[in-house]
């Protein structure tokens, strides 16, 4: 192997992991995690700085030194009390901003197992009416709607969509027998934009839903 052929090949290699890491960046999964994560760390920090400015509002007095080396005065003065309440009010409002966001991924976390039911359920379905998901996981219609929208919005059931004018998730390779075509000028955008009659869909260029009603 020359020379040339090497660095080709490492030049190859380089490009495939690059490869591997875009497409794992745009894995839902890792999506996720990775903003699990952020959530957490930002937890974490804004907990940390709340003790520490409830610390600093803790403290009653404060010591300034003066001078160089033997010659060093020290004195010792009472901190304001309005530097005081400034602390504690910081410090409440990062410990109560942690908290929230630690409730929020502990929430996450308990919700993710529950939303796995899902994919096995809508598996090979065209059409499945919201009323018929609520009476199979024995959860509420908001709660349906809710969990349905967050897998379409993370990308583990992106393949569907919420119809909210006949209250059912659909599959987006479900066309209806009898059905027709139509173009319709988007009232978000005004963008036109190839639909099915009898399935709502949202616009391909802003995501407003398409009603025939806008004609």
């Amino acid at each position: 192997m020359n020379v040339f052929e090497y660095r080709a090949r490492r030049l190859e290699h380089r490009e495939r992991l690059v490869e591997r890491a875009l497409a794992q960046r745009k894995d839902p999964e890792v999506q996720r995690q990775s903003a699990m994560a952020l959530v957490v760390l930002a937890a974490v920090l804004s907990a940390l700085f709340g003790a520490l400015c409830l610390g600093a509002a803790s403290e009653t007095t404060q010591t300034e030194t003066a001078g160089h080396l033997w010659w060093k005065s020290t004195t010792t003065t009472a901190v304001p009390t309005e530097t005081r309440m400034g602390w504690l009010a910081a410090g409440l409002v990062l410990v109560l901003i942690g908290v929230a966001l630690a409730v929020t991924a502990i929430r996450r976390a308990a919700r993710r197992p529950g939303l796995n039911k899902y994919p096995a359920i809508l598996t090979g379905v065209e059409a499945i009416a919201i009323q018929q998901l609520c009476g199979i996981t024995g959860l509420s219609r908001s709660r349906v709607y809710r969990d349905i929208q967050t897998m379409i919005d993370s990308g583990m059931i992106d393949d569907f969509y919420i119809d909210y004018q006949k209250e059912q998730v659909v599959s987006r390779k479900y066309i209806p027998k009898t059905s027709h075509k139509t173009v319709v000028s988007c009232s978000g955008c005004g963008a036109p934009n190839d639909v099915i009659v009898g399935i709502t869909r949202p616009c391909d260029y802003c995501g407003q839903p398409l009603l025939l009603a806008s004609q």
